[in-house]
């Protein structure tokens, strides 16, 4: 398979949980798409597959090695002719290993919203938002859009934990400025406009 290689999937992984491998990425050869999980987020991208690429579990440290490779192109982890996953990292050197063994929850999709046209879109830019957070001394922050509001707004960002005196620490972002945005199809294309959100046509995510 061949994989953007700005795409750090590794940092989605997990552990072994409740009987399933979320240590490792998963390809998923129906919808053309590598995925990750800890549990807690699930990453899933799109790929390019290649002649031997089957559905299954593939080591997150391949994945890792290929990233190191040239970044001007696609990454290639890619299966040997003796069932062996190889993948070259950045001075070309080759890493090989066996496939992992375990199961990984198939059914991911379903814990990703389908999107409709009207939904309220907000771009957000991820390090900003990584940035505030660590400013306002939390993991975990809160986001709140205005009801009615428009997505140009500033979004407020409460830090529940960061509290004195009954006061929490607060915060704005910015969205990032861009046009409409619409749904998408499972391989990443626009959807129509003419296609409804009840059409065969619409998004899945796959």
């Amino acid at each position: 398979m061949e994989i953007k290689s700005n795409c750090k999937l590794h940092e989605a992984t997990g552990e072994i949980r409740r009987g399933y491998n979320l240590a490792e990425v998963y390809l998923d050869t129906a919808t053309k798409r590598v995925v990750s999980t800890d549990g807690n987020i699930v990453a899933t991208v799109p790929v390019v597959l290649e002649d031997g690429d089957v559905t299954g579990l593939i080591p997150a440290s391949l994945v890792k090695h290929a990233l190191k490779g040239p970044k001007s192109c696609n990454v290639r982890v890619r299966v040997r002719d003796d069932g062996y996953l190889e993948a070259k990292g950045k001075k070309g050197e080759s890493m090989i290993a066996p496939r992992p063994t375990g199961e990984f929850p198939t059914r991911y999709g379903q814990v990703i919203p389908a999107m409709r046209h009207d939904d309220f879109v907000v771009m957000l830019d991820a390090s900003l938002l990584y940035n505030l957070a660590r400013a306002l001394g939390s993991d975990t922050v809160e986001l709140r859009f205005c009801a009615g509001g428009s997505p140009t707004d500033a979004v407020l960002v409460v830090a529940r934990s960061t509290r004195v005196e009954g006061r929490c620490a607060l915060g704005a972002i910015m969205p990032v400025a861009r046009g409409e945005c619409p749904p998408l199809t499972a391989d990443g294309k626009a959807i129509p406009k003419r296609v409804t959100a009840e059409s065969d046509e619409a998004c899945d995510h796959g």
